[in-house]
């Protein structure tokens, strides 16, 4: 059993933006147990764990996803939650990089905000001709890359990114640790993974 606890109230009048309060992850047995995590204003947590230890299944319980089989998860009403998981849905494989990263806009903002894909590609230094790529021709890093870029595109108030240097090669981690950094530090984000060093650069917390 993992016991979790966090809370950062960084101002008077904090209000937090996630609250996980005793919460026990579904699994073949509940792996992840009591955990007490308090997400506010300027937190970026990072959760390390060995494979199969329960990481996606605590973070698809945050973004709704999948509900926990103890203790309960307070989520902020109106804020934009985006989701950045490990693989790329089937629907998504014969969209080209751009349009892919498109489709993750709402539909009634995407004609006053489809700028923002090729802001949120050019931030990743992406090529010219991999934007209009399909998705299933893409390797695997750069389909990584784009499930991120996904996550980001609508302007998110809440970002969770699940395992995202799966797949990435050295040069490409540089490029994502550097955009959560400095990118990404305006808005809460949680990421999991089984590397000590993305949290370590990125996060202000690791578990």
């Amino acid at each position: 059993m993992f016991i979790f606890y966090f809370k950062n109230f960084t101002k008077k009048g904090h209000i937090a933006h996630i609250t996980l309060q005793n919460v026990a992850v579904p699994f073949t047995r509940d792996l992840l147990q009591g955990i007490n995590v308090t997400v506010g204003d300027g937190d970026r947590l990072g959760i390390v764990g060995n494979n199969g230890s329960g990481k996606t299944s605590l973070l698809r319980c945050v973004a709704g996803l999948l509900e926990p089989t103890q203790g309960v998860i307070t989520r902020p009403k109106k804020a934009r939650m985006s989701f950045a998981t490990q693989d790329v849905p089937p629907e998504l494989e014969a969209l080209t990089m751009h349009d892919a990263i498109a489709d993750a806009i709402p539909i009634d903002e995407r004609d006053s905000m489809l700028w923002r894909v090729d802001v949120v590609l050019d931030s990743f230094e992406t090529p010219e001709d991999l934007r209009t790529r399909r998705v299933s021709d893409l390797s695997g890093g750069w389909r990584r890359l784009t499930l991120i870029a996904r996550a980001w595109v609508g302007d998110p108030d809440i970002l969770l990114l699940d395992e995202p240097t799966n797949h990435l090669d050295l040069q490409k981690i540089r490029k994502l640790e550097k955009w959560l950094a400095h990118e990404v530090s305006r808005i809460p984000f949680m990421v999991v993974g089984h590397d000590r060093r993305l949290p370590a650069i990125c996060t202000n917390r690791t578990l």
